[in-house]
């Protein structure tokens, strides 16, 4: 059970769902940390408001993440609520694409998320405690890509299936007591900042054939309205509100039917491929689990 006015830590709050997030906390009345690399594109929340926090974050700096979970705490006593949301993604072909470049990605999807994690777990089980309520829920906000994969997008995929993998087994470790829930949110297609940068795409002369799957993919992303059918931003966020303060929450949930549908699909055809080599797996010999 969260308190009636849970503390919200967001990451990622100048646009998209970490904007939608820290406008909906404060809308209800809940006290917020809004972070950005930036703070002054928090513009949209109000100065000088004692349950609205602004602080400058960056996700790949230990330094950063300690200084401003030492300031929330310092301002509100408590964290009730984490949301990791922070992160960004270029297309390109994986050949072509700098290991710099996929390390940038693996440092702001995923490394910054499992610190930002394993530091707030205390705070949740001590701090939080000693304010009367231990406990809270981390909310991470993956993609459908944390379960389906599309070509040119591999260094994304690895950090998300990173972070539900970590996510998971977090959620196995800690000890029931302490009241610490997890929620991997897996949004599809949805109308944030985010796509700009699949704008900018890492090509390769080898895969340059008109019809081939990753030149129709990358001319895709760039035409004009290719997210129109995309859910809102404030749609996801206030379904996740609404399943957060049911109090039963699933460990997965995908948003849109896009997400889904695909994560349903891509599962189904692991399943059957997987049946499919049952008797060659089984051949090896080993223990068999049940």
């Amino acid at each position: 059970m969260l308190p009636e006015t849970p503390v919200w830590f967001i990451t990622g709050c100048s646009t998209g769902i970490g904007a939608a997030f820290a406008a909906q906390a404060h809308q209800l009345n809940h006290p917020v940390v809004a972070t950005a690399r930036n703070p002054s594109t928090l513009s949209y929340l109000p100065d000088n408001n004692p349950s609205v926090l602004k602080l400058q974050l960056d996700v790949t700096s230990d330094t950063s993440i300690n200084a401003a979970l030492q300031s929330a705490v310092a301002h509100f006593k408590r964290i009730d609520i984490l949301v990791n949301n922070a992160g960004y993604n270029r297309l390109g072909v994986t050949e072509a694409v700098p290991e710099s470049e996929v390390r940038d990605i693996m440092e702001t999807v995923f490394w910054g998320a499992a610190r930002l994690t394993t530091r707030i777990l205390p705070i949740m089980r001590e701090t939080n405690a000693q304010q009367g309520s231990i406990g809270g829920t981390i909310i991470q906000i993956t993609s459908m890509g944390g379960r389906v994969v599309f070509p040119g997008n591999a260094g994304y995929h690895a950090a998300k299936h990173a972070l539900e993998a970590f996510t998971e087994t977090i959620s196995l470790e800690v000890q029931p007591e302490w009241n610490i829930k997890f929620l991997i949110v897996e949004p599809g297609g949805t109308k944030t900042q985010f796509g700009a940068g699949l704008g900018q795409v890492t090509g390769h002369p080898a895969y340059n054939d008109e019809k081939s799957f990753m030149s129709q993919l990358f001319q895709f992303t760039a035409s004009r309205g290719f997210d129109d059918g995309f859910a809102k931003a404030e749609d996801v966020v206030r379904t996740v509100w609404g399943v957060v303060k049911g109090g039963t929450m699933p460990l997965r949930l995908p948003t849109g039917g896009d997400a889904w549908s695909s994560i349903k699909g891509y599962e189904s055809k692991k399943m059957e491929e997987l049946e499919e080599w049952k008797e060659v797996s089984e051949g090896v010999g080993g223990i068999v689990w049940t």
